[in-house]
């Protein structure tokens, strides 16, 4: 998800997710065990919302598939294909993964199950996390210059006889470049020093390696060029690169947060067009 403007935006992706459960009611109050394989956890929906402070980056890539709004970039969406990871509680290592079926407008239309959970227990507000990409390991940032790389992790609660409703937040951080300057129209690139790589255990624990050049995205929104590249959140930025040849470094570091949009202005005033 760069004088230097730094814009926070705390955003969220809602996932609900939907026990289903048979007509049998445990109506004793104690907590039961559930007979095994019956009671599927079934994804009813997929919705991404925003909350944010100044500017909005929502969790509605080299790794993955999740996308930017095209029309501002301050929202992002699932892509027909993109696959969740999921798990109830905490004490069991089951984990489950689940599709995400989009239309072509870009309506998420329906969740299938590849590998389902399915509910052991009666106990009521059972915790349930999710994580994208639905697979640890390593996620490469080097070049985002055609698709910015992505790792969320969702928090929710519930039990086999109620929906649950997921959270999303964005576990690395946004950087958005912008330029300014008689020299600006001549970018045609624009490369940040940070991590060109991290890892994640279910959509946490980011932990970044490899320091160097990442390649961000060219955007333009509302009619104005920007460059954007999501990072290894607490990682200070100080330099920069344009063009591939021209090294810089910024007036006042950058320390990106993670799920907020962190925003660099450049001037672009000493370079050759």
């Amino acid at each position: 998800m760069n004088k230097k403007i730094l814009s926070k935006l705390v955003f969220g992706a809602s996932l609900l997710l939907l026990a289903a459960c048979s007509q049998n009611e445990f109506s004793d109050g104690q907590s039961e065990p559930l007979p095994e394989g019956k009671y599927p956890l079934e994804i009813a929906s997929v919705t991404m919302n925003v909350t944010h402070s100044e500017q909005p980056w929502s969790a509605n890539a080299p790794q993955t598939r999740v996308t930017e709004n095209t029309t501002d970039g301050n929202s992002s969406a699932w892509t027909n294909g993109d696959q969740i990871g999921v798990q109830i509680g905490t004490e069991s290592t089951e984990t489950g993964v689940y599709t995400v079926n989009v239309d072509g407008s870009g309506n998420v239309t329906l969740l299938t199950s590849e590998t389902p959970l399915y509910w052991k227990s009666t106990t009521s507000s059972q915790s349930v996390t999710a994580w994208y990409p639905a697979t640890d390991g390593t996620i490469d940032l080097a070049d985002q210059s055609n698709g910015l790389a992505y790792v969320l992790k969702g928090t929710g609660s519930g039990d086999y006889q109620n929906a649950v409703s997921l959270t999303f937040t964005h576990a690395l951080a946004k950087v958005r470049v912008t330029l300014n300057g008689d020299k600006a129209t001549g970018v045609t690139g624009v490369q940040l020093y940070t991590y060109t790589s991290c890892t994640h255990t279910k959509g946490t624990n980011i932990q970044g390696s490899n320091e160097g050049w990442i390649m961000m995205k060219e955007a333009t929104y509302n009619g104005t060029k920007c460059y954007e590249a999501n990072v290894v959140p607490g990682y200070e930025i100080t330099k920069f690169k344009i063009n591939d040849a021209i090294e810089g470094t910024l007036t006042t570091a950058v320390t990106p947060q993670a799920a907020k949009l962190n925003g660099i202005e450049l001037s672009a005033s000493g370079i050759e067009s």
